[in-house]
C-alpha cells in the first residue's frame, strides 16, 4: 500500500473559502466584504444606508469583487428580477443601468440556473 505525502494529505484544509466585495464607489473602494456570503445559495437583501451620498437606500454598489465562487445580483429585494452573475471576477465599474441598482444577491460555490 503506497502512502500518500503529508502535504496532500493536508490539502483539504487549504480550501479557500468565498468572498464578496461590495463597492460603493468605482475601483473596488471596499465598503463592504461579506466573508461566506449566503453558503447556501439564500437570498440577501443589502442593508440601506442613509441617502444622499450613494443614492436611495441599499442601491449603492458602484463595483464588486468575486472570489471562489459564484454569485448573482438582482435589481429588487428578494431575489428578483436578475442582473448578472459573477464566478470568480469583478468588476470596478458597473454599466449604467445596473450601477446603483443592486438591492440583493446569492452566492455559492458553483452558479445555478435557477438563480
Amino acid at each position: 500500500m503506497q502512502l500518500l505525502p503529508p502535504l496532500l494529505l493536508a490539502a483539504p484544509s487549504l480550501v479557500l473559502s468565498q468572498t464578496l466585495t461590495l463597492c460603493a464607489y468605482q475601483g473596488f473602494s471596499t465598503f463592504k466584504v461579506y466573508d461566506s456570503p449566503t453558503p447556501n445559495g439564500e437570498c440577501y437583501n443589502l442593508p440601506g444606508i442613509p441617502t444622499g451620498q450613494f443614492g436611495p437606500g441599499n442601491d449603492w454598489v458602484q463595483s464588486y469583487k468575486v472570489e471562489n465562487g459564484c454569485c448573482a445580483f438582482y435589481k429588487n429585494a428578494g431575489c428578483d428580477y436578475r442582473f448578472f452573475y459573477a464566478r470568480n471576477r469583478g468588476d470596478s465599474s458597473l454599466k449604467i443601468g445596473e450601477k446603483n441598482q443592486i438591492s440583493s444577491f446569492r452566492c455559492g460555490k458553483n452558479c445555478l440556473a435557477a438563480w
